[in-house]
Parts: structure tokens; sequence; C-alpha cells
């Protein structure tokens, strides 16, 4: 592909604030996750009661995604033109812990498929697919580290290979309290966006 790859908008979710392109949109001055992204769920009005089933996970990677597709022309593109690839650390790891302990004890065995279905880390690209209908490449790396080489070589490669128009795309991590979301639009935009590269990646990363 010979246009320039753009990132169309992003989002940083971390110490119970949510920012949109750099700035702050929302902030809560709840510490613990699950009353922050209630919260947050409520401040953008999703309306979408599926969320309450979710695992915190993807909880957390759907109002990441919200706010950047919020933010994002996406009405030209067909929805089997629109990807998803996300990485992270500890994979589904807080819901296999809680299912584990379901099937335990042979006396208190109980295991539930409405949790199961959270035990492996694409349920969280899955879920945004569902919500929003998208239907092109779906991918779910578990990495060490925020990697933004491998995003960024693989998204290139899908562009490069005509898979897809756009992509969501980034890391997205839960375990116990501990918690992040940092995800990005890539597209073909002739316009000021940012220049999708390991740098930008990284300094959208790493902003404070």
């Amino acid at each position: 592909m010979s246009e320039t790859l753009k990132i169309v908008s992003h989002s940083v979710i971390r110490n119970s604030s949510i920012s949109v392109n750099g700035k702050m949109d929302f902030t809560s001055g709840e510490k613990d996750f699950k009353p922050f992204i209630k919260g947050a769920f409520r401040h953008y009005d999703l309306k979408y009661p599926k969320f309450f089933k979710m695992d915190n996970l993807c909880k957390l990677a759907m109002i990441g995604a919200e706010v950047v597709i919020k933010h994002s022309d996406l009405g030209n593109i067909s929805k089997e033109r629109i990807g998803i690839v996300l990485l992270n650390r500890a994979s589904s790891l807080e819901t296999d812990r809680a299912h584990q302990k379901t099937i335990d004890s042979r006396e208190n065995y109980f295991p539930s498929p409405a949790l199961f279905v959270y035990t492996l880390a694409n349920i969280m690209a899955g879920e945004i697919a569902i919500k929003h209908k998208f239907q092109g490449e779906n991918m779910s790396f578990v990495s060490s580290d925020f990697d933004a080489e491998l995003t960024q070589n693989y998204v290139a490669n899908l562009f490069a290979t005509n898979k897809v128009e756009a992509c969501l795309c980034g890391w997205v991590d839960f375990d116990e309290e501990s918690y992040e979301s940092v995800q990005y639009l890539v597209g073909v935009n002739k316009s000021k966006n940012t220049i999708f590269d390991n740098q930008t990646i990284n300094e959208i990363y790493n902003a404070k």
C-alpha cells in the first residue's frame, strides 16, 4: 500500500482515568476498577446491557474501543473490512483463576458456562466485534510487555495484503486490580492525523 497509514484516534485508560487523543475525557475518584468502569459506562451512555455480564478484561477493552470508535469516521468502510488486533500480558488469567475455583473441589464442583466463555484472551476482541459487527481480521496476542513493533508489523501487513481498510488495535491488560488499555484506530487518512509507526505508538503508550 502506497498511502501512509495513520492513527485516526486513540484512547488510554489507566489510574481511574480515560484520555482521548491526548486529552483527559473522563476521570473518577474511584480507585477500585469495578466502580470506575461502571462510572465510565454510564458517562459514555453506552446502553449495552451485555456489558454487565462481561469479565473485567472485556469491560476494559469495550470502553477503550467505544471511545476510539466514537472519535473515528468509519461510515464509508464495510464492516467486513474492519479488523481488530489486540495484545496483553495476563491473557485471561483473572477469569482463569475464578473458573479454577469452581472445579477445584469434587464436593463443590460448580463450573459456570457464563464464566468459562471468558477464559480465552481473544474474547475481548470478540465482544467488540459482536457489538460493532466488525467482520474483518480478528487477532489477539499474548506478550510479556507492550510491543509496538509486533503490532505495527502485523497491522501494516494486513493493509499491505488488502485484508482491511481500518483496524482497531492496541494493548488491553487486566490482572487483579492492575489494568491498562491503550487502543487506537488505524486507517488510510490524508488529513493531519498521526503517522502509524513504532515511535508514535510508544509515545501514545508512554504519555502521562
